[in-house]
């Protein structure tokens, strides 16, 4: 509220069996922690406001910390990567989606065609599932075709496929919109290429 947002209400989620044992509930918690890991460092990019990428960094320190203590807990290395792999939000919700029954409609939480999160604890994939689809996973509405700066290609398709920004017509400052670069096959994220 502080930022001028409506918070997003919270979702309905089911973990199966995650609190029939403690292996179990640290197993699970430990896929979550480390896909929200993944899931924050894969959302930063599309952050454009430096108050909420602040906030959003800051949560994603406490989740690595998070993850590195269930990973000891769990006999893993705490520590398994130099750097940890960003995940687009269709890896994530395709990890944690087991145990999603329902998400609100998130349209108070995009602004400009940039998504700022579910408000999800999310974690990362141990190679385990730990639960059961019990429901139907609703993604949150968010418009694929909004295009922010209108150069032709799609904010999505900015962040996740051509890393350039998309509220820049012209991420590499090179004179050519980022959407001409693409479709004349040069790289938008350097002007030398153009």
């Amino acid at each position: 509220t502080d930022l001028g947002f409506a918070p997003v209400e919270g979702g309905e989620f089911d973990f199966g069996d995650a609190f029939d044992s403690v292996e179990a509930f640290l197993e699970t918690a430990q896929a979550l922690e480390n896909t929200g890991v993944s899931a924050y460092l894969g959302a930063a990019p599309a952050i454009t406001d430096p108050t909420v990428l602040a906030a959003a960094g800051s949560i994603a320190t406490v989740e690595g910390r998070h993850a590195s203590y269930l990973n000891l807990l769990n006999g893993d290395s705490p520590f398994p990567d130099a750097f940890d792999e960003a995940r687009t939000r269709d890896e994530v919700l395709e990890i944690a989606g087991q145990f999603v029954v329902s998400l609100p409609e998130a349209d108070e939480a995009v602004d400009a065609g940039t998504d700022t999160g579910t408000g999800t604890d999310t974690g990362t994939d141990t190679g385990t599932d730990t639960g059961t689809d019990t429901g139907t996973a609703t993604e949150p509405a968010v418009d694929e075709t909004v295009d922010t700066d209108g150069d032709g290609l799609t904010d999505i398709d900015e962040v996740n496929v051509n890393g350039t920004d998309p509220t820049l017509l012209d991420t590499d400052g090179d004179g050519v919109d980022d959407g001409t670069e693409v479709t004349n096959g040069t790289d938008p994220l350097d002007s030398a290429s153009a």
